[in-house]
């Protein structure tokens, strides 16, 4: 567990605001839909928890579609978020919330809950909403747009992390145990190969051994420092992407999820599976899953 948390504290205080979505595109509108209106509907001076918030995607859709709530986020790593009117509280455990009984009229997640062990964090959030209070949880599906194509930067990623892997091999470059053509000439054998080659994994990595290669040359300690900074951000980013799997929910888990709730007094209306995009191609972004108590 201190593993995953790490991978996601890193990934968080490089300023990242969403998990796995760009705001740009109209996949990222349509998810900020969501909470704008749940905002809109909310009476001023609601009270909003939303669980895993990580640097406040969530929480700063709500704020800005709504300035009278006042809302707190929770997240179990250490979060970076925007200064802003919302609270903030990193190295929470959302299956121990350090909140009394019926604290909140709302209880909110986007791509977050499902990390945690689902049943304790189902009674958690009950127990911090209050009668009346809404929930909203939109959750990871299996085979959502989002999780089969962040699968495919796994294989990516452990090609280059692989032992005499391309990263080793620059690693030995530094050290003056590879000549610099060799290096090169690993990176073409690289990309011939029929792993995936991202733009935002290899494609980052590429740009960065040309960088080292320049550091070398000025500064070689600093060199030796910034790989090792790439190596364990690359480790981790494969760790996160592992566990975005691994939190993935089923049907029959949705089911599951859907009963611990009601015997925790919380009523969701029927599972939702949110698309995205045109009404002739819609892409499956994950489970919607909406309720009150």
């Amino acid at each position: 567990m201190v593993e995953a948390v790490s991978a996601w504290t890193r990934y968080w205080q490089t300023g990242q605001r969403h998990s796995c979505i760009n705001t740009q595109t109209s996949d990222g509108a349509e998810l900020a839909k969501i909470w704008t209106d749940l905002a809109m509907t909310l009476r001023n001076g609601a009270r909003v928890l939303d669980l895993a918030t990580g640097n406040g995607a969530v929480t700063e859709q709500l704020a800005k579609s709504n300035q009278g709530l006042h809302i707190t986020g929770v997240d179990q790593a250490e979060i970076t978020p925007p200064r802003s009117q919302v609270s903030y509280l990193g190295n929470t455990n959302i299956t121990q919330l350090p909140f009394v009984d019926s604290s909140f009229d709302v209880v909110t997640s986007q791509f977050g809950f499902e990390y945690a062990l689902q049943p304790a964090a189902a009674l958690e959030a009950s127990r911090v909403l209050a009668d009346g209070g809404q929930m909203c949880l939109l959750l990871h599906h299996p085979q959502s747009v989002i999780v089969e194509s962040n699968m495919l930067k796994i294989p990516e990623i452990k090609a280059l992390l692989r032992p005499d892997g391309l990263l080793d091999k620059c690693r030995d470059c530094l050290h003056n145990q590879l000549p610099f053509a060799d290096l090169e000439a690993a990176g073409q054998a690289y990309l011939a190969t029929s792993t995936l080659h991202s733009r935002q994994i290899t494609g980052q990595v590429f740009e960065a051994i040309g960088i080292l290669h320049q550091l070398k040359q000025k500064t070689p300690a600093s060199a030796h420092e910034h790989l090792e900074t790439l190596v364990g951000r690359l480790s981790a980013e494969g760790d996160r992407l592992q566990q975005m799997r691994d939190a993935a929910v089923s049907e029959d888990q949705v089911k599951t999820l859907t009963l611990t709730f009601a015997e925790a007094g919380v009523t969701l209306a029927a599972p939702e599976k949110f698309h995205s995009g045109h009404a002739d191609q819609p892409a499956l972004i994950g489970w919607l899953l909406r309720g009150r108590r």
